[in-house]
């Protein structure tokens, strides 16, 4: 495989992990405050809208390295 798509599938995963993992701090949790991150809904705006951008981005890296 050549350097570059494995550095761009890597790239990809990576996004995609960012993204889950953020998903999942950003969860309610019993006897937790409120994240920080949606304390308001144009703080929850723009955290899903970035974390969309960046899934589909790891998507986009992913099928560039995969299709090159």
């Amino acid at each position: 495989m050549v350097p570059t798509s494995l550095m761009l599938i890597v790239s990809g995963i990576v996004c995609i992990l960012l993204t889950f993992y953020a998903i999942r701090q950003i969860r309610p949790r019993a006897g937790e405050p409120e994240a920080a991150w949606t304390a308001s809904d144009a703080l929850s705006t723009t955290v899903i809208l970035v974390l969309m951008t960046l899934f589909i981005a790891g998507v986009g890296l992913i099928l560039k390295g995969i299709l090159d």
